[in-house]
């Protein structure tokens, strides 16, 4: 973000920012969007909170409110239409690379830890 920033005249202390408060606001919106799927289990037991989540639909719920708030708070920023688009999909992807890339590594260790198991196992015979 900070290299596509460069050629803007917006702080890029600011924009980090603003996308730090999405990623903050979708994760409680996703966490308490059970409060709005599904209230009587919250009434009903309040440390449902604590254990469930809003599930798909929470998820799509928080990414379409973070979504607003942040076009809507890098609108007052100055920043033309298409930085603003190129700026999301940038963090998109990163995020997802590294999620997917984070993914990728902890079941490659397992397969490492079976492979290993199984070469110890034929040096005893």
């Amino acid at each position: 973000m900070r290299i596509r920033l460069i050629r803007t005249n917006v702080d890029y202390g600011v924009v980090k920012e603003k996308f730090l408060n999405a990623m903050f606001l979708s994760f409680f919106i996703w966490k308490f969007s059970v409060i709005a799927f599904d209230p009587v289990s919250v009434i009903e037991d309040p440390l449902s909170l604590i254990y469930f989540h809003g599930g798909e639909k929470g998820i799509w719920l928080a990414g379409t409110i973070s979504a607003v708030y942040l076009w809507i708070s890098m609108k007052k920023t100055g920043l033309p239409v298409g930085d603003i688009v190129e700026l999301v999909t940038l963090v998109f992807l990163s995020g997802f690379g590294a999620y997917h890339g984070l993914i990728w590594l902890i079941e490659a260790g397992q397969w490492i830890f079976l492979l290993v198991g199984l070469a110890h196992l034929a040096e005893r015979k």
